[in-house]
């Protein structure tokens, strides 16, 4: 987009004849003049399409250029929607353009507002993910496979979900938080009782739970339980 030259003048529709920083974070407010229009007109744009237009206060701008202008304005609508939802809770780049869809945006236009709040960083997926697993561990006490899961479906991107996987899940003490909800839920069974430690055994696979973190958790329970096994005797869950 390009302000009108001395050679296309002739084809000049609108006069800017102000910017200044709108009521929504990361867009413009313009003042236009158009020439067919006694009123003065003000568009709220993006302030990335204004850096990129090339168009400065006091520029004579064609129509073909305040058309672009004027597409921008309803992805800033979006964008303060955006800002609303950002505000209630932490949305993954997916469920923020999910959610404005089903508020009447486009594709499009819910798609920008989303890629603006990311490159600005108000979107920051592994941030979110990483505090978003904490709470689930510590609180509702699920397994790693669970929060894995929870994160797809929460729609962050799979990039983002393996780089958690692979370089920040072991900071998290998943056989505590096994050892923590058998606990929860009444301790470990008597060693005679199968079926008990069946049952137990397919709840902790469900809550996300892997083989070594079961086992972990269930020696540290049974040797601080009189009740499990005898001091010559390892309790087992399988």
């Amino acid at each position: 987009m390009a302000p009108a030259t001395k050679s296309s003048i002739s084809g000049a529709f609108a006069t800017v004849l102000s910017a200044r920083a709108a009521d929504i974070p990361l867009a413009i407010e313009l003042t236009l003049r158009y020439n067919d229009s006694p009123e003065d007109v003000k568009l709220r744009v993006l302030r990335s399409v204004w850096e990129k237009s090339g168009v400065s206060v006091g520029d004579t701008i064609t129509a073909e250029a305040a058309a672009s202008l004027e597409s921008s304005e309803r992805t800033v609508s979006a964008l303060s929607r955006a800002f609303t939802l950002l505000s209630a809770a932490d949305n993954s780049m997916r469920s923020l353009v999910r959610k404005l869809r089903e508020r009447g945006f486009t594709q499009n236009e819910a798609e920008a507002a989303a890629r603006e709040l990311c490159a600005a960083g108000y979107i920051n997926e592994p941030e979110q993910i990483s505090r978003i697993a904490s709470v689930l561990a510590e609180r509702k006490l699920y397994g790693k496979r669970r929060i894995i899961e929870e994160l797809y479906r929460r729609g962050y991107s799979p990039e983002n979900i393996i780089h958690w996987r692979d370089s920040e899940s072991d900071e998290i003490d998943f056989a505590a938080c096994c050892a923590k909800l058998i606990i929860r839920r009444g301790g470990l069974p008597p060693k005679n009782d199968i079926a008990g430690k069946r049952k137990l055994l397919s709840y902790l696979y469900r809550r996300g739970f892997s083989s070594d973190d079961i086992g972990e958790a269930v020696r540290y329970i049974a040797e601080r339980s009189d009740d499990c096994c005898d001091d010559n005797d390892e309790y087992d869950i399988t």
